[in-house]
């Protein structure tokens, strides 16, 4: 990571759930392929720790998501992360989703922007390029979709669960 990523600013909340959204869809499509594939639970479940253990590390901390969205993941100094710091990060996802999604909503009023899997793993994730109207527009969208999506999917899933019973 450069020399000027240590003091770059936060990254905006809406760009931060736009890059989860679109790393969702990635890694939730692969996962799916391995399910359908008749893969052991275990084999989807590491394809995901992978993706956000050795992604941020080899990437300068982004994943394809990020990418799309100009923000990284930092360490809290600003230098690059450790392969710990992501595993971290990963587990503090379902740490977040335990507590109903409150830990992603932290972020919402932290000063530094920074979610509870932040803290657990001391990351924070910053601005690293300029987003162009264009491409603000397409990831707030992925996010916006995936807000929208989301809890539609769950319900349905749940509806299917009880009428199959």
């Amino acid at each position: 990571m450069s020399e000027p990523t240590k003091a770059r600013r936060p990254a905006e909340l809406a760009l931060r759930a736009g890059a989860y959204v679109i790393d969702g869809v990635l890694v939730g499509g692969g996962r799916l392929l391995l399910k359908a594939a008749g893969a052991p639970w275990l084999v989807p479940l590491g394809l995901a720790a992978c993706y956000y253990t050795w992604m941020p590390v080899a990437y300068e901390g982004q994943t394809f998501g990020k990418m799309a969205a100009g923000v990284a993941i930092v360490d809290e100094r600003g230098e690059p992360l450790t392969y710990g710091q992501c595993f971290g990060r990963y587990a503090g996802y379902f740490l977040s989703a335990a507590l109903l999604g409150a830990g992603y909503v932290v972020a919402a009023f932290h000063p530094e922007g920074r979610a509870l899997h932040d803290i657990v793993a001391s990351t924070r994730v910053v601005a690293v390029a300029p987003v162009t109207r264009g491409r603000r527009l397409a990831v707030l969208a992925a996010a916006a979709v995936g807000l929208i999506l989301l809890p539609l999917a769950l319900g349905a899933a749940l509806l299917l669960s009880a009428w199959k019973s």
